[in-house]
């Protein structure tokens, strides 16, 4: 009985060593330029990555498989980001028109948005009872203090009276002209603090106000604002005074610069985008707040070796691009990547300048680095690292002691080894018939060498 086994287990290898030849063979005939039906094996280099193997492919396979490489070049990485702005009014020159006296209005300048406003002129006119009695006690201080040579605290009165006057926005042009006219004007104009353009209005002729109610809202549009969002991940490369370049769709052709001025420290919270403000010249008025503007930012990032993106292949735990070398020789490399800027990779090691590197059919070559390195683990675990194979069938193997055992002069009664290349009655051809236990004669069985 141990015999029998000892036999089976060597039946067995026989078997395994056959299919696995037939594959190796299969393999080696798809590859030309091969001498003796040797498979040629390159040598791994050091960076050649665990389970993988260089890849020998001829030039027609290579046409085939669509192979096509570029060379690792030294270059400053130039990363450009394009996003869509927003023209918004300048936040520092927003003004709102108010009162600090109530009173009604009465001739309104000024009556519809839009219009265009300088400083210093009437916006409308106020009737305050307050405003007149302050304006007839200033006069009445006034002529007391000339009459009386300012005896008696008259000056100390008039000098009241202007400053209420004053602190109810009354511009001293207007009490001059007050003092010259010695009469009170029953509506007193207010006038615009600032130029611009009315962006709302509130004022209504006839309309009673008090102190604080907003009554104007005016914006200066000499300078505007341009509001970008930009995605986290490109936060990193935005500083303040970079300079962008803007375009409108109602001026093609035109290119605009600004400045980013801000980086607000908040994000949004739906779109993961931090806002930017770039400030903009707007003398001619081509910016109007509401416009989109297509922003351009052209920033410098470092210098270093870059290779396309379709040149790395990420696993997550490695990067490995593979290097085409002389013979038609493509080796594995385990490279390490640093920034991915405009469909190129910065290479930190792992590749040097002038390299060719496979940037189109790196999966199947992938594949094919890998399938040879399991092939040539599978003839480690079977002892076939030291046959030579030659030819395309099993005619001999080399180093190979079945231990007195010749499978082409022994026969076993119900076991044929062939491979069905006979017919046998009731089997149809290329079927093996099946090996029956009990018909085998164990005296018949070969001593085995010890």
């Amino acid at each position: 009985m141990k015999r029998f086994f000892l036999m089976m287990l060597s039946v067995f290898t026989v078997l395994n060593i056959v299919l696995f030849s037939e594959l190796t063979f299969a393999q080696m005939d798809q590859m030309k330029g091969m001498a003796g039906g040797k498979m040629p094996m390159p040598a791994p280099g050091n960076n050649t990555p665990e389970g993988q193997v260089p890849v020998m492919l001829t030039p027609h396979k290579q046409k085939l498989v669509g192979v096509k490489t570029q060379p690792v070049r030294q270059k400053t990485m130039n990363k450009l980001i394009r996003a869509i702005g927003r023209v918004a009014y300048n936040e520092r020159t927003l003004t709102t028109v108010t009162t600090k006296i109530e009173g009604w209005i009465e001739d309104l300048t000024i009556d519809a948005t839009g219009m265009a406003v300088k400083k210093g002129k009437a916006l409308f006119s106020v009737y305050s009872p307050k405003l007149l009695q302050t304006q007839e006690e200033y006069l009445l201080a006034i002529s007391s203090a000339k009459k009386m040579n300012n005896k008696m605290g008259s000056g100390v009165m008039a000098q009241a009276s202007r400053k209420r006057l004053l602190l109810w926005d009354v511009k001293p042009a207007q009490i001059q002209r007050l003092e010259k006219r010695g009469e009170v004007i029953r509506a007193l104009p207010v006038l615009s603090p600032a130029s611009g353009i009315v962006t709302e209005k509130m004022a209504l002729n006839g309309m009673y106000v008090k102190p604080g109610m907003a009554l104007y809202k005016i914006a200066d549009l000499s300078q505007v604002w341009v509001l970008v969002d930009i995605y986290e991940h490109e936060l990193p490369w935005i500083k303040t005074g970079q300079m962008a370049e803007l375009t409108l769709t109602s001026l093609p052709g035109e290119f605009f610069k600004g400045k980013i001025t801000y980086i607000y420290p908040y994000l949004n919270e739906e779109s993961r985008t931090a806002t930017i403000r770039i400030e903009l010249d707007n003398k001619k008025g081509q910016f109007k707040p509401g416009m989109y503007a297509n922003v351009a930012l052209s920033i410098e990032a470092a210098e270093g070796l870059l290779v396309p993106e379709s040149a790395v292949l990420d696993s997550g735990l490695r990067q490995v691009a593979f290097v085409r070398q002389a013979g038609g020789r493509f080796e594995p490399r385990v490279i390490t990547i640093g920034l991915r800027l405009n469909n190129e990779v910065q290479v930190l090691s792992g590749l040097a300048e002038g390299e060719a590197v496979v940037t189109h059919g790196t999966f199947l070559i992938d594949s094919e680095s890998k399938l040879m390195a399991s092939m040539e683990g599978m003839m480690g675990l079977v002892g076939m690292g030291d046959w030579k194979m030659e030819g395309s069938k099993m005619g001999g193997m080399e180093g190979m002691d079945m231990g007195g055992m010749n499978m082409d002069d022994k026969k076993m009664d119900g076991m044929d080894m062939n491979r069905g290349d006979q017919k046998i009655d009731g089997m149809p051809m290329g079927q093996s018939p099946p090996m029956k236990m009990k018909e085998m004669n164990m005296k018949d069985m070969p001593e085995q060498k010890k």
